[in-house]
């Protein structure tokens, strides 16, 4: 149940142990404890948390409305926000998704279908709007101010932060202790943001991302099932169905921030909707509106984090999602609210990023970036649907509950392990596939232990 008593006496418990902050007449005084840049998913939850926690917060944002996207949502991580998935049910807003589809356009087989009976299903397609919806209903407008305006420029000194925003025609300067940048996947604060001291703005990298272009249609769906084809005129996608007459489809890659190439994008969306119809895989009948974005698909660097005291990268602005299928939401929520209670505790933006980075990851993240090594190295001798071995793997040997826990958290239970090791005994593309990930996910970890300037190429962007 997603209020027992037990979960209930839990959400008390921790509600009591963190109290609110408590100044003293001898600390600086700011127009804000906290300024939150973004108003999605992170940028709410972190709001609502910091309000919580007697903090004053104000969240900026330019637009006046809810960006909405369509997203995929593992519901067993969010059981810890009481009341949010009554919430989302009740609006109809959540749509589970118990089959997944993996087509493979240029080989078939490569092509594998996962169906876990609805009891075990707990992957959902859900609208973005409602999810930022229910955090900002829980804003305390004592604690909490929205403001719809645009940060322009920043500046970090030794005590605070100094932040020009624009608000129409008319630019004013308030002042905060720290700043959240929930910006989303370009991290469009921390490339303004300068440091007293320092030449350079907080972020400059060139991040992995994964572009999405694609339409939402009418048409005949089967409903509930994620389809997830592969293939070298398509690249990645996904067709998720919200009902049999309602789906998002998109086509996306990966690629560099500075590679993307919008003509080749609207290529491949135009391919994936003509051998949809064509395969009959679905029938298109209308499109209702463009679908167009990218999601960061690594982590912001670590020297970025330990550069600043004041700044703290949450959400898609610092890769915090699954880099595999970039499962955002989960990891949106959870530390957009850990980062309320991190800074209302003290803690530096170097030691939430090491928290979040290394030692209480969502997702197997080191795992996930070897699986995207491998994806790229596959992808640049023309090889498409390296990892099928293991979808295949999982539909052979796993049982439904067991191939639902891999499909949304990438991870499986140690009861499990002993049908793996009758895959390897049986499966012979098992041991070469594995042992190929192993040595992807030592290179991802020797990049940490590498400085920078030894580095002949990314990690993540191997060469054909």
């Amino acid at each position: 149940m997603l209020n027992s008593p037990s979960n209930l006496l839990m959400v008390a418990i921790e509600v009591q142990a963190r109290e609110p902050v408590r100044r003293t007449e001898a600390e600086p005084q700011y127009d804000y404890d906290v300024v939150v840049v973004g108003n999605g998913i992170a940028g709410a939850a972190a709001a609502k948390r910091l309000g919580e926690r007697g903090l004053r917060v104000a969240i900026v944002d330019p637009r006046p409305s809810i960006p909405e996207k369509s997203l995929f949502i593992n519901a067993e991580q969010l059981e810890s926000t009481p009341g949010l998935l009554e919430s989302l049910s009740a609006q109809g807003s959540l749509i589970s998704v118990p089959n997944f589809r993996l087509i493979n356009i240029d080989d078939n087989s490569k092509s594998a279908t996962i169906d876990p009976t609805e009891e075990s299903a707990r992957t959902y397609g859900v609208y973005h709007r409602p999810l930022v919806t229910f955090f900002r209903a829980g804003f305390d407008p004592e604690y909490v101010t929205q403001m719809q305006a645009r940060v322009v420029a920043s500046k970090e000194t030794q005590d605070h932060i100094d932040l020009q925003i624009r608000d129409g025609e008319q630019i004013k300067t308030i002042s905060a202790k720290y700043v959240v940048d929930a910006t989303g996947s370009y991290s469009s604060f921390s490339r303004k943001h300068l440091i007293e001291g320092q030449k350079e703005a907080l972020l400059n990298d060139d991040p992995l991302v994964l572009w999405v272009r694609g339409f939402r249609v009418k048409g005949k769906f089967e409903p509930g099932a994620l389809l997830d084809p592969i293939g070298k005129d398509i690249g990645l996608a996904w067709i998720l169905p919200y009902s049999e007459t309602e789906a998002d489809i998109v086509s996306s890659d990966l690629c560099r921030i500075s590679e993307l190439n919008p003509q080749r994008q609207q290529e491949m969306v135009e391919n994936l909707k003509r051998i949809c119809v064509e395969r009959g895989i679905c029938t298109i009948e209308e499109i209702t509106a463009p679908i167009v974005g990218f999601i960061r698909a690594e982590p912001i660097p670590a020297s970025a984090a330990k550069r600043t005291k004041r700044v703290f990268v949450i959400g898609d602005a610092a890769g915090m999602g699954s880099p595999l299928v970039n499962e955002v939401i989960p990891a949106a929520i959870k530390w957009g609210t850990e980062v309320g209670d991190a800074i209302a505790d003290g803690v530096a933006p170097r030691q939430f990023f090491r928290r979040w980075r290394k030692r209480e990851q969502m997702f197997p993240y080191d795992t996930e970036l070897g699986m995207v090594r491998r994806r790229l190295r596959h992808r640049a001798r023309g090889e498409y649907g390296s990892n099928a071995p293991i979808y295949q793997t999982i539909i052979d040997y796993l049982p439904p509950v067991a191939q639902q826990e891999m499909l949304t958290t990438r991870r499986i239970s140690p009861q499990y392990l002993p049908y793996l090791l009758n895959a390897a005994i049986h499966n012979p593309q098992f041991i070469p596939n594995i042992a190929e990930m192993g040595i992807d996910l030592a290179l991802v970890k020797a990049q940490r232990i590498v400085p920078p300037r030894l580095r002949r190429h990314n990690v993540l962007h191997p060469q054909g």
